[in-house]
């Protein structure tokens, strides 16, 4: 952080031309740092980071939960994240990722690679996840409704695949980069097209680690 305020600084002082290329690169977080200037960008880190604790402390409040303190080696890695995210979908998943970690109740806790994990996410496959995420489980929850013992094992050990046409999901828009970040990051997976009853489609499922980041970033929300 410490590189970013002196870059500022150097910029600031490196004339209108300089400040300007600098704006079009930071896009609309230039305003909110004015002149590029080190106390702006402390400000705008600093209420990011405040508005994640705040979100975080809302859901425990509403779920009646009496948190816990968050261990220094977990705490800060999220709130380094919070402090630089200026998109609500990926913020909330900061305060998630923060609220589960003071949950005593959370399974297993928030495990520390799950900050670094969503550093490397965009929006849209922060969003693809948790898609991906609830329609595995419904599909499975439907499928098995009357196999107590299935269900446990599902969602102990993982969400299995799913079939997704491909004409009819959205997936079929994604880039095969994203699916491949995804796959990289060890949060999803990926299995052979097939078809079925005419239809191309795809299947996808997520592992027992990737459920548990997306349960995770979603805090204490139903």
């Amino acid at each position: 952080m410490e590189d970013a305020i002196t870059l500022a600084v150097c910029l600031k002082d490196a004339g209108p031309a300089a400040v300007e290329l600098a704006k079009r690169m930071l896009g609309p977080i230039a305003d909110e740092l004015g002149l590029l200037g080190s106390d702006a960008i402390r400000t705008f880190r600093f209420k990011r980071a405040i508005a994640a604790i705040e979100k975080a402390a809302i859901g425990l409040h509403n779920a009646g939960i009496d948190p816990k303190s968050v261990r220094p080696g977990l705490l800060f890695p999220i709130l380094e994240g919070a402090s630089f995210e200026d998109d609500e979908t990926l913020h909330d998943c900061w305060a998630g990722l923060l609220a589960n970690a003071a949950n005593p109740d959370f399974e297993d806790g928030v495990l520390p690679s799950f900050p670094e994990i969503l550093k490397q996410l965009t929006p849209f496959e922060a969003k693809l996840l948790s898609k991906i995420y609830d329609d595995i489980l419904e599909h499975h929850t439907r499928r098995d409704l009357n196999d107590q013992q299935t269900n446990m094992e599902m969602m102990k050990y993982g969400l299995a695949g799913i079939e997704y046409p491909v004409f009819d999901t959205m997936l079929k828009e994604t880039p095969e980069v994203v699916v491949d970040n995804m796959e990289r990051l060890g949060v999803f997976k990926r299995y052979p097209m097939s078809e079925d009853f005419g239809n191309t489609v795809a299947i996808f499922g997520m592992s027992a680690f990737g459920r548990r980041f997306v349960e995770a970033c979603r805090g204490t929300q139903e």
